[in-house]
């Protein structure tokens, strides 16, 4: 049947303007991840990327890219996996990107946390 994995990735940063850049290109980044799985409709701005939150004090931003939650070693999982590491590699070597998360969790194993930057 299969193990299901959720992997969301949390972006924070002090710069709204670059947080802004961060998350627009996750929109792009993503819908191209969906039209590669099944090319279904999805609108990956309002169901799959938050808004931007703004912080109570002190200005600071974040964001959440949601997982796709599906099952290990489905195709939808390899290839959401895929994309996820490219983007997050891809601002892991900016040095503009601040905070940079990975969040594992769902079936069998405990959740993990992965941080980048």
């Amino acid at each position: 049947m299969g193990i299901i994995r959720n992997k969301m990735v949390i972006i924070h940063h002090y710069n709204k303007d670059v947080i802004t850049e961060m998350r627009n290109d996750a929109i792009e980044h993503f819908q191209k991840a969906v039209e590669e799985d099944v090319g279904r409709q999805y609108d990956v701005s309002t169901q799959m990327v938050s808004p931007i939150l703004e912080s109570y004090i002190n200005g600071e931003y974040s964001f959440v890219i949601m997982g796709e939650c599906s099952k290990l070693g489905w195709e939808t999982a390899d290839i959401f996996e895929r994309w996820r590491q490219k983007y997050i590699n891809k601002w892991n070597e900016n040095e503009e990107t601040y905070k940079l998360l990975e969040v594992d969790f769902g079936e069998e194993y405990p959740c993990k946390i992965e941080e980048y930057n």
